[in-house]
Formats: C-alpha cells, structure tokens, sequence
C-alpha cells in the first residue's frame, strides 16, 4: 500500500502507526487540523487541504475534517 497517511496526529494516530509498521505497511505522513503539529512519531504533519486528493487515509480521529 503506498500513499498512507493517518489523520489524527495524537495517541490513536501513534498507536495506528505502530500496527502499519509490524505489518510493513508504509505510511508517508500524519494529518491533523492542528496548526501548531509539524511532527509526530518522527513523521511530517500536513493539514488536510495539503494531501493530495487520491491519497489513502486512515482516519483515527474523531475530529476528521478534510474539505
């Protein structure tokens, strides 16, 4: 799987990212509404609007928001 993203860059988003990783799942970036977040779990953080469009999200937040 390529083009992975995790919204939610918080403790679902960590734990998200640690299962992707013991299954060789590659995950390119966190996404988060907050604007003060530019990194999490040693991964960038973009804001929704910055993903492009046909990118696999896998949402952990229940704050999901993309526009």
């Amino acid at each position: 799987m390529s083009n992975l993203y995790i919204f939610g860059a918080s403790t679902n988003g960590a734990a998200a990212l640690r299962v992707c990783e013991e299954h060789n799942v590659s995950v390119v970036a966190f996404i988060d509404n907050g604007p003060k977040k530019t990194m999490h779990c040693g991964l960038p953080v973009f804001r929704p609007y910055t993903v492009p469009k046909d990118s696999k999200i896998l949402i952990t937040s229940p704050h999901f928001c993309i526009s």
